[in-house]
Formats: structure tokens, sequence, C-alpha cells
């Protein structure tokens, strides 16, 4: 009987090997659909449910099922002013990756003493130029300004050591209707980019599956 020629078996092992790539889902190597562009879009974000690691470009896709309770990340509670437009934003570093559950921020309503409507959206990156990650409508409470908080339907993936940045904004305003820091009171961020101004704000993380 012939033997099989080690150059045969070689080439045969080659070819039956799995192949690499980037996928859809953030399964095993040589599972599912093998993305085929070149970068590769998918969620970047390492502690979203769907974290793709062959992901050389964030599409915007990170998904958090969340897991547990909320636990305080990023808190900045001091305030030595009030003030605020139609328009207001405040950048911040994540220290716990996961899911943005609930975003609390030190202010009260634009048309006190009636509530307000405001939509609340975060982005990626500093500032409002990059992608938008989420946005909700909230309603802002009249009275004394003071911490409100609020919830997101779906909790927004962010990585650890990553800039973000929410946004706030009103329709219209009849008197100031947000607090700021002292200073540079949160080095982690600034205020519509002012690098010595700080909104009063704090981040609610949880766990995503």
């Amino acid at each position: 009987m012939t033997r099989p020629r080690p150059l045969f078996l070689a080439f045969l092992a080659v070819a039956l090997a799995p192949s690499t790539g980037c996928f859809d889902d953030p399964a095993p190597v040589g599972a599912g659909q093998v993305c085929d562009a070149d970068p590769c879009f998918g969620c970047t974000v390492p502690a979203a449910s769907n974290y793709n690691p062959l992901a050389d470009v964030d599409d915007g896709t990170c998904e958090c099922t969340a897991k547990g309770n909320p636990v305080v990340d990023q808190s900045q509670l001091e305030s030595d002013a009030g003030g605020g437009g139609l328009d207001e934003w405040q950048s911040f570093t994540v220290g716990i990756g996961g899911g943005l559950a609930r975003l609390t921020i030190e202010l009260g309503s634009p048309l006190d003493p009636q509530p307000s409507p405001a939509t609340l959206e975060i982005y990626a990156g500093e500032g409002v130029g990059g992608m938008r990650l989420a946005t909700t409508e909230v309603t802002l409470e009249p009275g004394l300004l003071k911490l409100q908080a609020f919830e997101f339907a779906e909790p927004v993936p962010l990585a650890a050591g990553e800039v973000y940045t929410f946004r706030l904004t009103v329709p219209e305003q009849t008197i100031g209707h947000i607090s700021y820091g002292p200073g540079d009171a949160y080095p982690g961020g600034m205020h519509n980019g002012d690098p010595q101004r700080d909104l009063v704000f704090r981040t609610d993380m949880v766990q995503c599956e």
C-alpha cells in the first residue's frame, strides 16, 4: 500500500483549516458570516453584549443587555453657579466599561414654574461632532436646581478609558436652568468646549451580558 506523502498531508491540513476574518457577531473565529470589507465594521466596545473583537471600525450597532444593578462611575457634584442656554453639553471619560444606564444632572426647568421638554443625547468623543449613540426625550422638572435622574430604556454601551459627551437641548427658555461646577472641577471632560467649566452630573453604569 502506498503511504501518503508528507507534502500532500500538509496541503490537506491547510485546505481544511477554518478561515479567519471579521464576523457580525462576537462568535469564535470560524463561525458566522465572514466580513469581506476592509476595514471591517462592527461593535468595537469590549463591554458590549455584541462586541466583535475582529471589527476595525465601530458602526454604531453596539448593544447592552443589562446584568445586575447600575453602579456610580463618573461624578462631579460640586456646584457654585447657575445659568444655561438652549444647548448644553458635557464630555466625560468612562472609568467602568459597560452600559450607561442612568445620567443625573443638576438642573431645573427653563420654563419655571412650568416643566419643560428636553432632548438628551450621547455622542462618541469630545463634543457633539462624533457619532450619536443614543437619544431620548425627557422632562425637566421646575423648582430649585436639583439633581434629576434620566434613565435610558436600553443602556448605552461605552468603553472604559474613552471620552463621550452628553448633550441636553431645550426648545425655549425664560430662565437659567442648569448648575455649573467651580472652575475645572472635573478634569475628565469639559462643558461646551470650555476646559475651565463643568456641569454638575453623575453617570451610572451597568454590566452587559
